[in-house]
């Protein structure tokens, strides 16, 4: 009898809901006239499970003709988004972008509370949301950013990460309009720089990357690089002591890089890095990863694109720069051993330099034409010739430690560094061999060994063993040592009873021969290749391997530093 009389109830609020959709659906334009009954509907987000159901789709439809209940229409809404029940909440989403139909003035809000979403963990719920919100950027793009944006700027870290996620793949596979349509695309660039006020090196990235794939944006490279130059600071005096000042010019000159390559100016990081950065090099003292080394990194990427008016400008402070690494022999040197004198040279540091000075030079030749460089282009062939002694000899330590061994050996950390230590010293060597032309060349073209992907050696899957084994020569074993049971010897016509014997073992010819061609091949191939929000900072830790004063550089082995946090 109970039950009965709850049916009846519940019927009765879904006839009262269907009656209210029936007056405003009849009432048309005139629909507002009729508050009661959608003062009703709005009520019902309270009730049973139909009676949501019937809500969450009601409310947005007779939304436009109630704007003095339009609040209470949306926190009705809302609250069927968070309902327990998944059909519900399903259903209620979906329906948002429906409030905007008509009233575009609600999309800033609707797009706020569609970007909160984002953070289900729902599939289905998730794919409705991001449909929502592609539909009101499609209908409003200026109006639908605003709001997303207003949650990259106010929102928690979570909500914050997965509206610039939704933007980068909006940007990437989603709506056209972002991509193509010259007024969004400025709006997409205006509400980026002003987030850029406050974010994360990983996200600087994020919005630089999307900001590549807008049209109106990336056809004007020199707009994107003068952005990234706005977050270098570089009006500001370099802090050699300050991990943060590192890490911000490191990150930003490497993603105004790709813009540089499509014609943008990189003059304005050469000036700071030779006006701010290298008169207080020594000084930069932080921990962990070598930021001198990378400071010279960035200079010799840079150089690739430098004009030739700052290649004028700039080759004499990089020579003279250069020349601190690259010391004379002398008496006392003579004195040392080659391994003693091999511990003080930075060959890292070297290539940066000499790579940098040969790209200056092949845009301002002059610099050691000139008669009166005849005493400094002569200082110059001493130290070249004597360093490029001490690289070759190098190369060949490094060579005789890595060569025949099997690909997984390679991998170990120490080699590891030593492969990075030949690609250094293989670059340093060509380019040595181009400067000591008199006058100097540079024709030589080369990746520098940080970015190289060939390897210097030839990496084998085979172990010393099995390519002996492939090549036909069988090792002696302990059982081939062992004493043979005495035989009567075997005579034939002639032998005047000479013992043949039952074992013979690898001729060393044979194995010599073997080795000889397989190191010849190896040198064959160097030679080919022209001589071989929360925790917002965190450090890195590199491998190192430094003996002396400068040392022989931490080669980086398998890190990277694109990645820098200044936040």
């Amino acid at each position: 009898m109970y039950k009965k009389s709850t049916n009846n109830k519940m019927s009765a609020k879904i006839e009262e809901l269907y009656k209210s959709f029936g007056i405003l659906a009849d009432a048309g334009e005139k629909a507002g006239e009729h508050t009661d009954a959608y003062q009703t509907i709005l009520n019902a987000n309270k009730g049973t499970s139909p009676e949501k159901k019937l809500a969450c789709q009601f409310i947005p439809r007779f939304f436009k003709y109630f704007p003095s209940l339009a609040e209470a229409a949306i926190d009705a809404q809302l609250d069927l988004c968070e309902d327990e029940e998944t059909p519900i909440r399903r259903q209620a989403i979906k329906s948002l972008p429906d409030f905007c139909v008509t009233s575009t003035e609600h999309i800033p809000r609707i797009t706020d509370i569609l970007t909160q979403l984002l953070q289900q963990e729902d599939a289905t719920e998730l794919i409705i949301v991001r449909s929502g919100l592609e539909k009101l950027i499609a209908k409003e793009p200026e109006s639908a950013l605003g709001g997303i944006f207003i949650q990259i700027s106010v929102g928690d870290d979570l909500v914050r990460e997965k509206a610039i996620s939704f933007l980068t793949h909006a940007t990437t596979h989603g709506a056209e309009i972002l991509m193509k349509d010259e007024k969004v695309g400025q709006a997409l660039l205006q509400e980026v720089k002003k987030a850029l006020s406050d974010v994360t090196a990983e996200e600087f990235t994020s919005f630089i990357s999307m900001l590549t794939k807008v049209k109106t944006v990336a056809s004007n490279p020199q707009n994107l690089a003068d952005l990234i130059a706005e977050q270098a600071e570089l009006e500001k005096n370099f802090q050699p002591s300050e991990p943060e000042s590192l890490n911000r010019l490191l990150t930003c000159a490497r993603q105004a890089t790709p813009f540089f390559l499509k014609g943008a100016s990189s003059i304005k990081y050469l000036e700071y890095v030779f006006s701010k950065v290298l008169p207080v090099l020594k000084e930069i003292t932080t921990e962990g990863a070598d930021y001198k080394y990378e400071v010279l990194k960035l200079l010799a990427d840079l150089s690739v694109y430098a004009s030739d008016e700052s290649a004028k400008q700039y080759i004499g402070d990089i020579h003279k720069l250069l020349l601190e690494y690259m010391p004379l022999p002398s008496t006392e040197v003579a004195e040392q051993n080659d391994e003693e004198i091999l511990k003080h040279l930075n060959f890292s540091y070297v290539e940066c330099l000499m790579y940098t000075l040969h790209k200056f030079g092949r845009k301002h030749g002059e610099f050691f034409a000139a008669e009166e460089s005849a005493e400094l282009l002569k200082d110059f062939r001493q130290r070249l010739t004597y360093f490029g002694r001490m690289t070759q000899l190098y190369i060949k330590q490094l060579r005789n430690t890595l060569q025949n061994k099997a690909k997984k050996e390679l991998e170990e950390k120490e080699n590891k560094i030593k492969t990075m230590a030949l690609k250094t010293c293989n670059n340093v060597n060509v380019l040595v061999k181009d400067l000591l032309h008199n006058p100097p060349s540079y024709k030589s073209n080369m990746a520098v060994s940080w970015k190289s992907k060939e390897s210097p050696i030839i990496v084998s899957d085979e172990s010393v063993e099995e390519k002996r084994k492939r090549a036909g020569i069988t090792p002696i074993s302990v059982d081939d040592l062992t004493p043979a049971k005495k035989e009567r010897p075997m005579k034939t016509p002639g032998s005047g009873g000479a013992k043949k014997s039952f074992y013979s073992g690898p001729s060393e010819k044979k194995g010599l021969k073997m080795d000889d061609d397989y190191v010849g091949r190896s040198k064959q191939q160097y030679n080919n290749r022209g001589g071989g929000r929360n925790n917002r900072n965190r450090g890195r830790n590199n491998s190192s391997w430094n003996r002396g004063r400068g040392g022989r550089q931490n080669y980086q082995s398998a890190e990277s530093h694109d990645n820098f946090l200044f936040r």
